[in-house]
């Protein structure tokens, strides 16, 4: 068997990990130094599902400093996970793109939102509709669907992983407390109470109202 410094399956799936673990830890520069070298190692494994995480994984160390190179290897994943049919590399794909449209307006960002929750709803991957619905939050926020995104924050709650979330969610909490005042807490308590399904279906009913104003 070849060795873990010789195989290059084994190498991107330590660069993966370890992407993942810089990126949960805020470690922006740790993470773009390692996704840089983990690529060359996912593109020798021949595994397009190796590759297309590694894409997008790549896009996620660069939101920050070059949201455009984020988008193209955004794109880059979705095109793959697409062609494959690998649902977990289009999901998470589509929802840093939508979270990208959020720049652009926040009617564009609540129809790709729109999209990530149906695909994620049809085939029950319901972690990564906890993610998309803490990020639709600060669209819902933007369209003004203050007390939606207040039911939302309920459950999903404002965790940061990423400079530029932590000042979206910063920003998305101060502006409902100044929009709901004293009903914020009790939203938030309702929102607690429901279900991962019920919110994502709460939400998508949301955006849905915003959807056919851009398509």
């Amino acid at each position: 068997f070849p060795s873990a410094q010789q195989d290059p399956l084994a190498r991107s799936l330590v660069f993966i990990y370890r992407i993942a673990g810089f990126l949960a830890l805020g470690q922006a520069s740790e993470a773009k130094e390692a996704a840089t070298r983990g690529s060359e190692f996912a593109r020798q494994t021949g595994s397009p599902s190796i590759r297309g995480y590694s894409h997008f994984l790549y896009g996620r160390t660069l939101v920050a400093d070059d949201p455009a190179a984020a988008k193209a290897h955004f794109e880059t994943a979705l095109e793959i996970g697409q062609e494959i049919g690998n649902p977990f590399i289009t999901t998470n794909a589509q929802r840093d793109l939508a979270s990208l449209a959020l720049e652009t307006g926040p009617a564009g960002a609540a129809a790709a939102y729109l999209r990530v929750l149906a695909t994620q709803l049809d085939i029950g991957d319901l972690g990564n509709c906890y993610r998309a619905c803490r990020h639709a939050a600060v669209a819902l926020v933007a369209l003004g669907e203050h007390e939606v995104a207040a039911k939302v924050i309920g459950l999903v709650g404002l965790i940061p992983i990423s400079p530029v979330e932590a000042i979206r969610f910063s920003e998305v909490e101060t502006q409902l407390t100044t929009e709901l005042g004293e009903r914020l807490s009790d939203l938030v308590a309702e929102g607690g109470q429901l279900k991962i399904s019920e919110v994502a279906e709460l939400t998508m009913q949301s955006l849905a109202r915003h959807v056919t104003k851009v398509e």
